[in-house]
C-alpha cells in the first residue's frame, strides 16, 4: 500500500492516504477510512467502515501525523503518540521534551523521531513501544530535515551535522 502523510493546517482538513485509504488529520483528531467493518471495534463507524480518534495524550494543537507499517505516528507540541492505522487504537504515547513540533514524525533508519525546530534534543523512539532508543542534545536554534536514513542538523553556528538515524551517532559534521 501506499505510504503517506496526513497533515493538518490552521484548523482544517487535509486529505491523506493512510495505507491505501483515505483519511483525514485535523483539529479534533485524526480520522480514517479501512476495510469493511469489524465486529467488536469500538472507535469506527459501522455504516462506513471509518474510525475517528480522539485519543488523550496531551499535548496541544492539531496532530501531524505521518503513516508507515500500519501504523499512524502522530505529535502534537510536547508529544508523540502512535495509532493503529487500521481502528484508530492508540498503541503508546511519549511526552517529548521539546517546545514546539512543527510537523508529522519521520521514520528514520527504522526509528520514530520527533520533527521539531529549535528543540532541545533529538530522539529515536522505537516504533513499537515509544520507548527512547537513543537522544542527543542540541543547541538552541538548530533546525533538523531528514535524508534517506540522515538527519540533518543545521546548527545556529553554521555547522551541518549528519546524523544517523538508527543510532544517533554523528555521521559527518561540515561547517559552512
Amino acid at each position: 500500500g501506499a505510504a503517506a502523510a496526513g497533515l493538518a493546517l490552521a484548523g482544517a482538513l487535509v486529505p491523506a492516504v493512510l495505507g491505501g485509504l483515505p483519511g483525514m488529520s485535523g483539529m479534533a483528531g485524526v480520522f480514517g477510512r479501512n476495510a469493511p467493518e469489524k465486529e467488536g471495534a469500538p472507535d469506527r463507524t459501522a455504516a462506513s467502515g471509518s474510525w475517528t480518534a480522539r485519543p488523550a495524550v496531551g499535548g496541544s494543537g492539531m496532530p501531524q501525523c505521518a503513516h508507515d507499517a500500519g501504523k499512524l505516528f502522530c505529535a502534537r507540541p510536547g508529544v508523540v503518540f502512535a495509532l493503529s492505522a487500521s481502528d484508530g487504537r492508540l498503541l503508546w504515547r511519549r511526552p517529548v521534551g521539546t517546545r514546539s513540533t512543527s510537523g508529522p514524525p519521520v521514520v528514520s533508519g527504522g526509528l520514530v523521531q520527533p520533527y521539531t525546530d529549535g528543540g532541545p534534543r533529538l530522539a529515536g523512539l522505537d516504533p513499537a513501544t515509544g520507548e527512547n532508543v537513543w537522544q542527543r542534545r542540541l543547541p538552541t536554534g538548530t533546525t533538523v530535515r531528514y535524508a534517506g536514513g540522515t538527519a540533518l542538523l543545521a546548527g545556529p553556528d553554521g555547522t551541518v551535522t549528519g546524523v544517523d538515524g538508527a543510532t544517533g551517532a554523528t555521521r559527518w559534521r561540515r561547517a559552512l
